[in-house]
């Protein structure tokens, strides 16, 4: 029989423990964390934007591969949560 840990740091969904240490965290690491993150989704996003040129739109193509990759992007999230919070306790020792 599997005994649960309260006390178990690695009890929880990657995404709870990714809340649970920003909640904690150092806030100044978790501003310099954050903002690295938008700065590389805005360069992907404006990268994108001039790829596809004013014929399509950015919104509506995103939607669709939301739809047809939601497995992968569910793995993907959850690899994103895990790299955030080994990111942001590496700076916050």
């Amino acid at each position: 029989m599997l005994k649960v840990d309260e006390n178990d740091p690695f009890l929880g969904s990657p995404k709870s423990k990714f809340f649970d240490i920003l909640l904690h965290a150092n806030r100044s690491v978790v501003e310099h964390e954050f903002d690295l993150f938008l700065d590389r989704h805005l360069a992907i996003e404006t990268l994108l934007s001039e790829r596809l040129g004013e014929d399509e739109s950015l919104e509506s193509l995103v939607k669709a591969f939301k739809y047809e990759r939601q497995d992968d992007l569910e793995a993907g999230k959850t690899d994103m949560y895990i790299n955030l919070v080994g990111d942001i306790l590496t700076q916050n020792e």
